[in-house]
């Protein structure tokens, strides 16, 4: 999220001084990054911010909900459906859980701090496991009557993405989205060659 300073030389400007914008695609290979203090954008890549909208909403604007909406657009999650959503007490993980209610999608919610468990189920996810004290593979085929998850959403990778892959259902879909845990990943080579 940004405020207009000046728009550029020779431009009417479609947005005025002191106007709040969210910008899409945002110049990052250009080397305006998205922590700089100023940067230079196509007016083209500007959206108004609503005056009703707070500054911290208006900075996920576009991140989030729309990452959050192309999930369930390239999943096709089912009706009563399981969907796996790996650290799901950050933003878009909670965003998931509310979207999923909203399409009737079940959602099986992994997390690291006991904290969460409530703090999640109270805003509607179905199921939350703590991945420090269970088998996250073992509980997601127990709650899902052994089927696995209809797909996974997986912004972690790394050690733990063996037990993504072997809780979701034979066909299923495991999206990455994220490496938190770094580049590399490790997974049982049978459940992608044959499940």
């Amino acid at each position: 999220m940004g405020i207009v300073q000046k728009s550029g030389p020779g431009t009417v400007g479609k947005f005025s001084e002191g106007q709040r914008v969210v910008a899409v695609p945002w110049g990052t290979k250009a080397g305006n990054g998205t922590w700089a203090q100023y940067t230079c954008v196509p007016e083209t890549y500007l959206l108004a911010v609503p005056d009703a909208l707070s500054t911290e909403h208006a900075c996920q604007f576009l991140v989030n909900p729309l990452t959050a909406m192309g999930f369930f657009d390239t999943l096709h999650v089912p009706k009563g459906g399981w969907l796996l959503n790996n650290a799901a007490g950050s933003v878009l993980g909670r965003m998931v859980i509310k979207l999923a209610k909203e399409k009737g999608v079940k959602t099986v919610n992994i997390v690291r701090r006991a904290e969460l468990v409530e703090e999640l189920k109270q805003i509607g996810a179905d199921e939350v496991i703590l991945s420090s004290e269970e088998d996250v593979a073992a509980r997601v085929k127990e709650v899902t009557d052994g089927k696995g998850a209809f797909a996974a959403l997986e912004p972690v990778v790394g050690e733990d993405f063996v037990h993504i892959v072997g809780a979701t259902a034979d066909h299923g879909t495991v999206l990455v989205y994220g490496a938190m845990a770094g580049f590399t990943a490790h997974f049982n080579v049978s459940d992608v060659l044959f499940r």
